[in-house]
């Protein structure tokens, strides 16, 4: 039995998919990198991990939209695997950055550390 129609497209594959797709990607010492793609269309972003070092344990990567006036409104809690590709909660359309800090299991509900990264997005 056939599907009719097209397949309904992931989240992700929507955001992948956008035409203002942009990729803003970084690589961390241990070799790892971590890259964001956002789509002001679609109002979402997606993190894509390689080789990302795990948390340490009792804490997890948590994520953070950066509002233009300068907040950090958490985005969700990143998957225990090194490589993934996690479309973070929120509204992105008009984020400023990406954060990524070091929280305790469960997450915050603001961050508690510097973040290990932050992606700074495009307008």
């Amino acid at each position: 039995m056939g599907e009719d129609g097209p397949q309904e497209l992931t989240a992700a594959e929507r955001i992948l998919a956008a035409a203002d797709a942009r990729t803003v990607e970084k690589s961390f010492p241990d070799g790892s990198t971590a890259a964001i793609v956002i789509s002001r269309s679609e109002g979402k972003a997606l993190i894509r991990t390689t080789d990302m070092a795990l948390a340490p344990d009792g804490k997890v990567y948590e994520l953070w939209l950066q509002t233009p006036a300068g907040d950090m409104v958490p985005a969700g809690l990143m998957p225990d695997e090194p490589d993934t590709t996690y479309v973070l909660d929120g509204d992105a359309s008009e984020a400023t950055g990406v954060g990524i800090t070091v929280e305790p299991d469960g997450g915050s509900p603001e961050p508690t550390s510097d973040p290990i990264a932050l992606f700074a997005l495009d307008s």
